[in-house]
């Protein structure tokens, strides 16, 4: 890996045409002075380094917490690692909501994607499509994404009427993601990688599930159940979430329009 150029703070660094500190600072005024904490931090010695290539061949940038510094070969990767950044609890040595468990990955990478595509005003995610819909399906919890900007995990449990709902969600998105990241891998390196499908559609299936009882669990209202019954389904048949889904699912969309039937749509 070759350094092309170094920047900081002060640099003009564009990312899909904006700058990055700004468009991530601005961003961050819609919440509370509190979430902007680490990000301010973390801003006084931030280094971003522009490589010619990264070790691992299928990510586009990287944000490397202990040091805190970015590494990418896209600049249109910079939203993404500079929310990392902002998540990122240096003093006390806490990322995110992650635990000690690692099961967070998934929902993690997701939030972060959807902040970024807030952010920017990108009418879709450019990576980690299936986790920006679970966040999609999220973002109506009060405080969402306070213990992301604030990092806590047990915080982060808690938002939750019933902890096993989420961490099942936790689970089961964590290891969707671990499969797609080899699906990935084994696209862009024009290799076969074994994938077990078995384990892919349970934990598509359960996140599915799990979303769905944890809105129940959350909402009561039969009409308002019935808009976020649409909206999942409207979602997971977006573009940029079937063109990895199918592939990898065929049927997901058969089973989720029946979950969906079962557990939101039956009379109540």
């Amino acid at each position: 890996m070759k350094i092309i150029n170094v920047y900081d703070k002060n640099s003009n660094i564009l990312c899909h045409g904006k700058n990055v500190f700004d468009t991530t600072k601005r961003y961050l005024y819609k919440f509370s002075k509190e979430y902007s904490e680490c990000y301010n931090y973390n801003l006084d010695d931030l280094l971003l380094f522009e490589v010619d290539r990264m070790t691992d061949e299928s990510m586009y940038g990287y944000y490397d917490s202990d040091a805190n510094k970015i590494f990418y070969i896209d600049k249109n990767s910079l939203g993404h690692e500079m929310f990392h950044m902002a998540s990122n609890d240096i003093v006390n040595n806490q990322y995110a909501f992650e635990s000690k468990m690692d099961i967070e990955t998934g929902l993690i990478e997701g939030m972060t994607e959807y902040l970024a595509m807030k952010a920017y005003g990108l009418s879709k995610p450019e990576s980690y499509f299936f986790e920006v819909f679970c966040v999609t399906m999220l973002e109506d919890i009060p405080n969402l994404f306070r213990p992301y900007f604030i990092p806590n995990h047990k915080d982060f449990i808690n938002l939750f009427p019933n902890r096993r709902d989420i961490y099942s969600l936790l689970y089961s998105l964590n290891a969707y993601n671990d499969i797609e990241l080899d699906y990935l891998d084994s696209k862009n390196n024009d290799s076969d990688i074994a994938i077990d499908q078995t384990v892919l559609v349970e934990s598509i299936q359960d996140t599915l599930n799990s979303l769905i009882t944890i809105e129940l669990s959350v909402e009561n209202d039969q009409k308002k159940l019935k808009l976020y019954g649409n909206k999942f389904m409207d979602y997971l048949s977006s573009d940029f979430v079937r063109h990895i889904l199918k592939d990898l699912y065929p049927g997901y969309l058969g089973y989720a329009e029946e979950l969906v039937k079962k557990k939101i749509r039956k009379k109540r």
